[in-house]
């Protein structure tokens, strides 16, 4: 089924029913993007300023998604 141009499948709509009927899980997913975001930081501090420049890049993809990942649960985020 297509809903304004994005196709939902069978398994999308699944994953987000999963999510938005589990409250804990979002928020547990959601710390996992921070977790990695944060042994990113760390294993990178200090470092040459090419690794420095491309674990900075990683954190910001990684931000991106999870905000994304976080439009699962169906709350608007864009007031937070």
């Amino acid at each position: 089924m297509k809903v304004e141009g994005i196709e939902l499948t069978p398994t999308l709509i699944d994953n987000i029913k999963w999510y938005q009927t589990n409250e804990d899980v979002m928020a547990n997913s959601l710390k996992v993007f921070d977790k990695a975001i944060s042994y990113i930081a760390k294993d990178c501090d200090g470092v040459n300023p090419e690794k420095a420049v491309s674990a900075l890049r990683l954190i910001s993809e990684l931000c991106y998604i999870k905000e994304i990942f976080a439009t699962l649960e169906g709350k608007d985020i864009s007031n937070e």
